[in-house]
């Protein structure tokens, strides 16, 4: 997979996680806060914690961190 290929399927995850997201607040009336700067996207909590999912593209990966018990 080329890099541009790869980017290209991160944009189709970050939509993905989005719309999972927004259907999973509205189901269970939270307010979760979605924003994304450049490749980065930032997932905050009503409770104030934070998960930031970022992808790796020299090794196609994309990362996950959350504080423990998130």
């Amino acid at each position: 997979m080329t890099e541009t290929e790869f980017l290209d399927e991160v944009r189709r995850v970050w939509e993905l996680i989005e719309s999972q997201l927004d259907d999973w607040a509205e189901q269970h009336d939270l307010d979760l806060e979605v924003s994304r700067m450049g490749s980065v996207m930032e997932i905050e909590f009503e409770s104030g914690r934070k998960m930031v999912v970022n992808p790796q593209t020299p090794m196609q990966q994309i990362w996950l961190a959350s504080p423990r018990g998130a």
